[in-house]
C-alpha cells in the first residue's frame, strides 16, 4: 500500500504559513495603501490579530508534538490534549502581548483581544472540520512501524 507524502504535520504547518503570509500582506501592503474608511478599515485593523489567533495554535501544535519525549513536561499531556495546550499557550501569548502594550508604549484595543479570541475559536472549528486522519500527528515510532509493515 502506497503512503501519501502529505501528512498531518504538513496540513497544520500550511495553516500557520498561510495565515502568516496573509498577515504580512495585510500589515505591510494592504493597510498602508488603503485609503477608505468604515468596515474596510476596521477589518484591515483587526486582521493582524485574527490571523495569528487562527494560525499560531496550528504551528505550535506541531512544535509541541515534536518536542514531546518521555522526559519532557509535554509528555504529561495526551495526544488528544496537545491541540488545546497549543491553543492555550497561543492565546495567552497573543493576548498577553496586547495587554502589555499598555506599558510598553503601544496601542491597547479591546477589539484586538476580541478578534484574537475569535481567531482561536476559528481554530477550534477548523479542528473539528478537519478529517480525523489529519487531526492527530503520528509519533516517530509509529511512523517507523508503518514504513516497516
Amino acid at each position: 500500500m502506497k503512503r501519501s507524502l502529505f501528512q498531518a504535520q504538513h496540513y497544520w504547518m500550511l495553516w500557520l504559513m498561510g495565515t502568516t503570509l496573509i498577515y504580512w500582506y495585510v500589515q505591510d501592503t494592504l493597510r498602508p495603501a488603503y485609503e477608505g474608511t468604515g468596515w474596510g478599515l476596521y477589518f484591515l485593523g483587526i486582521a493582524p490579530n485574527y490571523l495569528p489567533g487562527l494560525g499560531l495554535p496550528a504551528g505550535l501544535y506541531v512544535i509541541l508534538h515534536g518536542l514531546r519525549t518521555e522526559q519532557s513536561w509535554i509528555a504529561r499531556w495526551s495526544e488528544q490534549q496537545l491541540p488545546w495546550l497549543a491553543l492555550g499557550i497561543s492565546m495567552l501569548g497573543l493576548m498577553g502581548w496586547e495587554v502589555a502594550q499598555i506599558w510598553v508604549g503601544g496601542v491597547f484595543d479591546w477589539h484586538d483581544l476580541l478578534w484574537t479570541a475569535l481567531g482561536g475559536l476559528t481554530f477550534v472549528g477548523l479542528w473539528w472540520l478537519t478529517p480525523v486522519s489529519l487531526r492527530h500527528l503520528q509519533d516517530k515510532t509509529s511512523q517507523e512501524r508503518s514504513t516497516l509493515s
